[in-house]
Order: structure tokens, then sequence, then C-alpha cells
């Protein structure tokens, strides 16, 4: 199954993808159930576009900013370990993922992107003043 996925996201066939190629392909191709969905917040600024950049640079090895379909599966399932697998067994609950620390419990609004996106717009407002004291 993840070869499949990394086969549908390496559009070009090349043996590699990058950040941008998960971020276009995994919007147009899978994502099905809208809850939890890293892809959208309600502005079209890219915030949470960090989420597949850290799985790049954790996982590339062989080819700077780019990984391959070993550095895909591996990174896939050290995730899930590292989210899921406790000492006595897999833990498929919400409170060893994490999820609910930063998204609502319907899975419809992600606490952090939104707070990021605030801060954003914050500090935006703030850069217009300066230039327009100038």
């Amino acid at each position: 199954m993840l070869e499949r996925i990394f086969e549908q996201l390496d559009c070009s066939s090349e043996g590699f993808i990058s950040a941008e190629g998960i971020w276009t392909n995994l919007l147009e191709k899978f994502i099905i159930d809208h809850r939890f969905n890293i892809f959208f917040i309600e502005t079209d600024d890219n915030i949470r576009t960090a989420s597949v950049n850290d799985f790049i640079l954790k996982n590339w090895e062989t080819k700077e900013g780019y990984i391959n379909k070993r550095e895909f599966i591996s990174g896939i399932l050290l995730g899930y370990w590292d989210r899921h697998v406790l000492e006595t067994g897999i833990d498929n609950s919400s409170q060893t993922s994490g999820k609910y620390d930063r998204w609502t419990d319907t899975g419809q609004n992600d606490y952090l992107a939104l707070h990021t996106y605030d801060k954003r717009k914050v500090l935006k407002k703030k850069l217009e003043s300066i230039v327009n004291l100038k």
C-alpha cells in the first residue's frame, strides 16, 4: 500500500518526491476524509506546509530535499511507531497520537494552525503600519 502511494506521488517516475510534490499530490489524489486535514484551513495561506517539509527533512538520506521510496516508507512507519507503539502493544487511541492536542474533538479545526494564522495577521498589520509611517 505505501509503495503504491509513493508511486502516485512520484508523478514523473524519477524515484524521488519532494515536499512540494507530496503537498500537491496528496491534496489532489488522497484526501477523502476532511477531518484532521492538514491541507485545509479557513484561509488560502498554506501555513501547514511545515508538516510536509519536516517529514522530508527527517527522512531524506540519498538526495537532499527529496526522499526515495524506501525513505518514504520508513518515514511513515517510524512516524506511526513513534505515535502508537507502546511497551505493551499498539495503542490506536487518539491519546497517544496527540491529535487532540492541536485539533477539536471533531477534527475540523486545527487550533495550532489557526493560532499561527492569527499571529501572522497581527504581525502583517504591524509591519504595514511601520511601512506606512515612513
